[in-house]
């Protein structure tokens, strides 16, 4: 299997790549400190031992309908990589959001409204942050994102991430990946087939995400969506595979709840039948996270968690499991306390060390 080839020093430079060699490299590499990938966000520490940061692996995250799939991909590839690269955890990186959800307008208020709650600690939303309906921007949020500072960091935002806000279809994306990997990169073949690809800037992350499967277009050729889907999860692969792009998929998933044996808490996340349109994004991807709203499965409490009551999290609980990890730890299970008005995803500690004063402060996370 061909692998990238790096330049991070002389020595390499006219190393023959063959099939030992490239594992040495490799090997070499994580021993100068460089396959650290892109850190986890702050504060996720089950989260790094469960995976070992972000690295370049395709990724597909599955949820049920408005449980927050979407959100949950862009707090943590797309804002979270971004928040690394500011503080000058990672050198350089480049995302592309292929989103047929949101328009441009809708993910900057997205990240405005996180970046209001990161810096001041107050919650808004895309409603009150552009006075739709009878919601209301407050004088002091408005002279927030009037700042030089949300001025500064939200051109540096679209510096790095590019944003296409429409359904595409599947030859479109693979012509997409094909102009990035040119863009930064020389493709190297052998006898007519792909042998390595070479980046312009080996400390470069390059990060794209497809929000969703669902919304794809269809081309000429493709009969069904499933037909879809398997080639735009196979070209997610190959972005993966031959350019070490970080890719990453969401995909919807929809159950029937009445059918679930509610006394078995690991019927709850999700399984490879459980995806109707197409199983290919699990069979093809490196990683696969399984996110549930217990609220949403009108279940009174998790893994001893109070989901309903009047100290509970009710819908500002999230569970996430790994229910595949190719290559090293599979179905760990992290919890989180959900801020949808922002896709702010804090770790929580165990339920046993969740107190009363813990599940009062849940009551006080409301937009002012």
């Amino acid at each position: 299997m061909a692998q990238t080839e790096q330049q991070s020093t002389g020595s390499e430079q006219n190393v023959e790549f063959t099939y030992y060699n490239r594992a040495k490299l490799e090997r070499e590499k994580g021993k100068r400190g460089e396959n650290k990938g892109i850190p986890m966000p702050s504060g996720w520490k089950r989260m790094k031992k469960i995976l070992p940061n972000i690295q370049p692996k395709y990724y597909t995250i599955l949820s049920d309908s408005g449980v927050g799939k979407s959100k949950y991909g862009h707090f943590l590839f797309m804002y979270n990589t971004f928040f690394q690269f500011i503080k000058e955890d990672i050198k350089d990186f480049e995302l592309w959001l292929y989103t047929c959800e949101m328009s441009i307008t809708e993910v900057i208020g997205e990240f405005h409204a996180l970046y209001y709650y990161i810096k001041v600690g107050k919650i808004t939303d895309i409603d009150q942050i552009y006075s739709y309906g009878d919601n209301k921007i407050t004088p002091e949020l408005d002279k927030f994102l009037a700042s030089d500072e949300v001025i500064a960091i939200t051109n540096k935002l679209e510096q790095k991430v590019h944003i296409i806000n429409e359904r595409i279809s599947s030859g479109f994306l693979y012509k997409e990946i094909q102009r990035i990997a040119k863009e930064n990169g020389t493709i190297k073949t052998k006898d007519g087939r792909f042998d390595s690809y070479t980046k312009n800037n080996p400390d470069k992350w390059i990060v794209i995400i497809f929000d969703n499967f669902q919304k794809l277009n269809r081309s000429k050729s493709e009969n069904t969506l499933r037909e879809s889907i398997v080639k735009v999860s196979a070209y997610m692969d190959v972005g993966r595979l031959l350019f070490d792009f970080v890719t990453v998929a969401m995909q919807q998933v929809n159950r029937n709840n009445k059918s679930f044996d509610r006394y078995k808490y690991e019927q709850f996340f999700h399984k490879e039948e459980d995806l109707k349109d197409s199983e290919a994004p699990f069979h093809d991807c490196q990683v696969c996270f399984s996110q549930i709203s217990p609220f949403k499965l009108d279940l009174d409490e998790f893994d001893g968690y109070k989901i309903k009551g009047s100290k509970s999290f009710k819908d500002r609980f999230r569970a996430v499991k790994l229910i595949k990890n190719r290559g090293g730890q599979a179905y760990g299970v992290d919890y989180f306390r959900f801020i949808g008005e922002n896709s702010m995803y804090e770790e929580i500690p165990y339920s046993e060390d969740f107190t009363d004063k813990d599940y009062k402060a849940l009551k006080e996370l409301k937009k002012e």
